[in-house]
């Protein structure tokens, strides 16, 4: 006789509430041992959610006798806790998913293409700032997931503004501005905005009035922010005046 020690794994199985019964498969030498011919089999533990047990007992011109373990599980209680952390646009890390689930089972990962929870959703994880969810499915069970929403937030810029202070009636520049932080090659352009809240100046056009300017440069990238602020001052003009004066002794008459 033959001696069989073992059998190809047995998947997960779905709690039903009712004896649950795989099927065994044994293969010698490229061939399918038949059951009930070459050997039999008898189960415990298998209704409850756990581990069961199928018991191998080989006949015929075959011997040997051996156990093997399954796992069944509630598939819809399967996976809980689903996380997943913000990150910042441009990262080089990105958070992966965390969750609690069973480490048996297999699990398949997936991203909205967009903001909607009902819409599609594939294996690439998102980059553009904007909020996305992200899908944890049982392999082999499309209909059993969890889902939770994460944000990829915009990545802060630093500017470098260049300014100088003028003189009533100098031609105003505009200030050079030099934005430090930028990643995958993008194209970022910008506004800026001068406002003196004394005159109640505020405009895109370069000011020409006397005042204190504070200059506000905007980001046109939604996936990326900007805080800083430069300042500049348009100083009153200071006439050169010359005045021709007498000398005059106590009691003289001034007015000629």
């Amino acid at each position: 006789p033959i001696t069989i020690a073992n059998a190809t794994p047995i998947e997960v199985q779905e709690y039903t509430s009712k004896p649950i019964t795989p099927s065994v498969i044994i293969i010698y030498e490229g061939h399918v041992l038949e059951l009930g011919v070459d050997f039999d089999v008898t189960y415990s533990n298998n209704v409850e959610v756990g581990t069961g047990t199928v018991t191998v007992t080989c006949k015929g011109n075959f011997i040997g006798e051996f156990n093997m373990n399954f796992e069944i599980v509630k598939m819809d209680a399967a996976i809980s806790d689903l996380k997943m952390e913000d990150f910042v646009y441009g990262s080089q890390t990105i958070p992966e998913p965390s969750f609690k689930a069973p480490e048996y089972l297999n699990f398949i990962i997936t991203y909205s293409v967009g903001d909607d929870i009902e819409g599609e959703y594939t294996s690439t994880i998102p980059t553009a700032v904007g909020t996305y969810f992200v899908k944890v499915t049982i392999d082999g069970y499309p209909d059993i997931f969890e889902i939770c929403s994460f944000r990829i937030l915009p990545k802060e810029l630093t500017a470098n503004i260049e300014t100088k202070d003028y003189v009533f009636g100098e031609n105003v520049l505009a200030p050079i501005v030099t934005l430090d932080g930028i990643v995958n090659n993008d194209t970022v352009d910008f506004t800026i905005r001068y406002v003196c809240e004394v005159l109640g100046y505020d405009s895109s056009a370069l000011p020409t009035a006397v005042g204190v300017y504070t200059v506000f440069v905007s980001i046109n990238n939604k996936n990326y922010t900007l805080e800083d602020t430069g300042t500049f001052t348009i100083y009153a003009l200071v006439a050169d005046i010359e005045l021709d004066v007498n000398d005059y002794m106590y009691g003289e008459d001034m007015s000629e």
